[in-house]
């Protein structure tokens, strides 16, 4: 192996991309006595003394004087090997033999190479909805999970997270679900717990209504096998009827699960593939979706409500999301423990988000044999219980979406099973979701 020990300036890695086929060679070079930069350079680059002397000096890197002294060093760094080879992957979500779980960053699982996640160098630079991890899954559990136990929507918002990894094993569409309600009732709080779960810390981190649909369509993929939560779609611009009508559009963009095919130019300059996606859309308004329709004079059609399921954020005519509490709550001042609850979630989210996620997929895994048929039939155990005769083929096709999203819970330290309480408790809590959205679907 030929090796470049001149001016510290060496190859670091050899990156297969596997969503163009093509490669990147990492350098690192010094740019003062004390820090170092990086590169990601295709190899024509670097294999062109002109051109990676050029890349080098823009990002500051210090080089020697004489011109024959660069030409010498770089020729030495273009013939080097580099000593790892890891890949990109070609998207997110799980590997096709469902033994792993490929995130932007890096991968949860097993995999014959070294996966470092998926190549963003043609992103754009938002920081809305990137997603990190802080804290730990223990700790999500106590601040996050167990105060979500006081409220049904609290619950959902985590179930949808955890529900989105089963779509690809199941093998069912995406889809999107709407919580309404009026304002302050907690519908943010509910969408920032699932969140939470992958890895976004704050409301004011989620991504919101306030981008093309273009862009969306690239933010989506990212989340392939995830939950794709949105804030609230009052921030989407238009009047009543342009949002409806979007909302409309994007519910069947994301139940398809490919982005709008784009002229080959446009795709090999956006890392050559068209994006595609498994996720469960969650976001939240005001006003019901059928609510939006009415207002407008039209009317939901069978399909689109499928897609696009309202459900009502506050029960039995409360005005807040807390209808799990005790019947004699010792909680003092009720507006004071709501507001200082809501703030302590908040806080847990913050200080807690993106463990859940890695410690549930890892439970997946670990399941992989038998997860596909227990979960289905779970779904056909729920929709025999909750469906009766009178129910139309929409009712029963909700109830099958709504059953997808709980996957069984176990003892111990699992997260599925502290989120949730146990598993005759989640599926009551699914019960009372669904009897009380069936107006709403019908």
């Amino acid at each position: 192996m030929t090796e470049n020990k001149n001016w510290n300036i060496k190859k670091l890695a050899r990156i297969r991309d596997k969503a163009t086929e093509k490669y990147l060679e990492v350098i690192v070079f010094p740019t003062s006595e004390s820090e170092v930069g990086k590169l990601k350079l295709p190899p024509s680059v670097v294999n062109e003394p002109r051109a990676f002397e050029k890349e080098l000096r823009d990002a500051g890197a210090i080089l020697p004087k004489g011109d024959q002294e660069v030409k010498d060093v770089l020729s030495a760094v273009a013939k080097s090997d580099a000593p790892e080879e890891p890949v990109y992957e070609a998207q997110t979500g799980w590997t096709e033999d469902g033994k792993a779980f490929v995130l932007v960053d890096g991968v949860i699982g097993d995999t014959t190479s070294k996966v470092i996640g998926v190549n963003r160098a043609h992103a754009v630079n938002d920081p809305s909805g990137r997603l990190s991890n802080s804290g730990g899954w223990k700790s999500w559990c106590d601040t996050v999970a167990e105060p979500a136990r006081l409220s049904t929507i609290l619950m959902f918002g985590i179930c949808v997270a955890l529900a989105a990894p089963l779509l690809a094993i199941i093998k069912r569409p995406s889809f999107t679900i709407n919580l309404f309600g009026r304002t302050r009732v907690g519908k943010s709080i509910a969408t920032l717990l699932g969140a939470s779960v992958i890895g976004i810390a704050r409301i004011a981190q989620m991504l919101t209504w306030n981008i093309t649909n273009a862009r969306l369509d690239e933010r989506i993929s990212e989340f392939n096998d995830a939950i794709f939560p949105i804030d609230d779609l009052s921030n989407m611009e238009g009047g009543g009827k342009e949002k409806y009508q979007r909302i409309r559009d994007v519910a069947y963009r994301i139940s398809q699960g490919l982005s709008i095919a784009r002229h080959s130019s446009f795709t090999i300059a956006h890392g050559g593939v068209h994006g595609s996606w498994r996720s469960i859309a969650l976001t939240s308004n005001e006003k019901s979706i059928r609510d939006l329709a009415a207002d407008v004079k039209l009317e939901r059609q069978h399909g689109e409500a499928l897609r696009l399921i309202d459900l009502p954020a506050v029960f039995d005519g409360l005005d807040h999301i807390f209808d799990r509490l005790p019947k004699r709550p010792h909680i003092g001042n009720f507006q004071d423990w709501r507001r200082d609850t809501f703030k302590k979630i908040a806080d847990g989210c913050e200080k807690n988000h993106g463990k859940p996620f890695r410690k549930y997929v890892k439970a997946l895994i670990a399941d992989s044999a038998e997860l596909e048929e227990y979960v289905q039939a779970k779904i056909g155990y729920f929709v025999r219980h909750v469906c009766d005769e009178f129910d139309g083929d929409m009712a029963l096709d909700v109830a099958d979406k709504f059953r997808a999203d709980l996957r069984r819970g176990k003892t111990g330290h699992s997260v599925r099973a502290v989120a949730l309480g146990q598993a005759r408790t989640a599926r009551c809590a699914y019960q009372v979701l669904y009897w009380r959205t069936r107006p709403v679907a019908r």
